[in-house]
């Protein structure tokens, strides 16, 4: 998993790419928690398993991050477990 990070006056973006998994969760939570009211975008993200998908609630809940951009895999994920309604 790689990501790619944007920051200006207008726009605080993280890409992920590749896979969140329990592999990589650790190495993703600090990037993902770092900042408020950011953007994560998913569209390139190819796998996601119960490890990633917590992060993500966490940093959505916790930091006010927006999930956009939901690559097939993840809109998957999120219809699967009931939380579709978290991707904007």
């Amino acid at each position: 998993m790689s990501i790619d990070s944007r920051h200006n006056p207008e726009q605080n973006r993280l890409t992920l790419n590749g896979e969140l998994t329990i592999y990589c969760a650790a190495e993703a939570k600090a990037p993902l928690l770092e900042h408020k009211d950011i953007d994560i975008d998913l569209s390139e993200l190819t796998e996601l398993d119960g490890a990633g998908l917590q992060l993500l609630i966490l940093a959505k809940r916790d930091r006010g991050a927006r999930l956009v951009n939901a690559s097939e895999a993840v809109n998957k994920v999120f219809a699967l477990t009931g939380l579709a309604d978290m991707l904007e």
